[in-house]
């Protein structure tokens, strides 16, 4: 049974690490915003997955609390999840003063947080907790209650026709994990005894499989040019508008670098002043505007 369980965590590890390899290489040769949020949400998952795995091990066959670091990495994953998830639908649904409300979060995270760890701390140290934590997994439940009334009810911010199964995907998969944590609450009052962070963590990889095929892959390979309304709309320069076909194909920094012959700190300059002018922050944004203005 032991082992039974210990190998629900390592398959999906296994598929997990795959798609984080896929993911980072995506990063590096498009270097998108979002693309980097989606990285740093899924990396912090599977470190949390092999955390939880390694402590599962460790109970199992040292009898024992875990490692003090494991446990204090162990501690913070959940919180940087929340945020990272936070940010990425924020970004998403270009929510309006979202700067404000990313502060907000992280000031009220880093408070349950440090609660948290100083209970813990104190449990297992065998000292009295005269501290209790104010916000507990209920801020946890109420975050995904946030992110999911962000999700639908900032549907019409969505500016691609493409993106309405990725929405359905992102929507379930957020849903999923808010019913996940309202179960790990309640697993010890209902007496649950099923696992539920491997199925959590194999949904959002069946979501992140979906956004690199979809978003990524397949919406760079369209033939998507800017016109001479986009062109004249945003002031955009010859130059500039080399870089942004370029950006649209799915060019890597480097790759523009040498169909340019420019150095890369000049290809960044350009591609920063394209983003300025346009009043956005991705390459997928990018793509998004060019599409809306050559439908209109």
């Amino acid at each position: 049974m032991i082992h039974l369980f210990l190998l629900s965590y390592f398959l999906p590890l296994c598929i997990g690490l795959f798609i984080l390899g896929l993911l980072t290489l995506l990063y590096f040769k498009n270097r998108d915003s979002l693309l980097r949020f989606f990285l740093f949400f899924f990396s912090i998952f599977t470190v949390q997955m092999i955390l939880n795995l390694f402590s599962r091990y460790y109970s199992y066959n040292i009898h024992g609390s875990p490692l003090l670091f494991i446990f204090v990495l162990r501690s913070i994953c959940p919180y940087a999840l929340i945020y990272t998830g936070i940010i990425i639908v924020h970004e998403i649904f270009e929510v309006k003063y979202y700067r404000c409300f990313n502060i907000l979060f992280l000031i009220v995270l880093t408070l349950s947080f440090l609660f948290e760890l100083i209970e813990d701390l104190l449990i297992i140290y065998n000292f009295d907790s005269f501290i209790t934590n104010p916000f507990d997994e209920f801020f946890f439940i109420l975050s995904m209650i946030y992110m999911l009334i962000i999700i639908i009810f900032y549907r019409k911010k969505i500016r691609r026709n493409d993106f309405s199964m990725m929405y359905v995907g992102i929507l379930f998969a957020s849903s999923f994990t808010l019913l996940s944590f309202i179960l790990d609450s309640l697993k010890d009052l209902l007496k649950l005894n099923i696992l539920i962070s491997p199925f959590n963590y194999l949904v959002w990889i069946f979501f992140i499989i979906y956004f690199i095929v979809k978003y990524y892959s397949y919406s760079f390979s369209k033939k998507i040019r800017p016109t001479e309304i986009f062109i004249e709309k945003y002031k955009i320069s010859k130059r500039e508008v080399e870089i942004i076909n370029q950006l649209l194909k799915g060019y890597s920094y480097k790759k523009i670098c040498d169909e340019n012959y420019i150095s890369l700190s000049t290809v960044k300059t350009h591609i920063s002043n394209i983003y300025r002018k346009i009043g956005i922050n991705s390459r997928h944004e990018l793509s998004s505007i060019v599409q809306k203005i050559n439908s209109n």
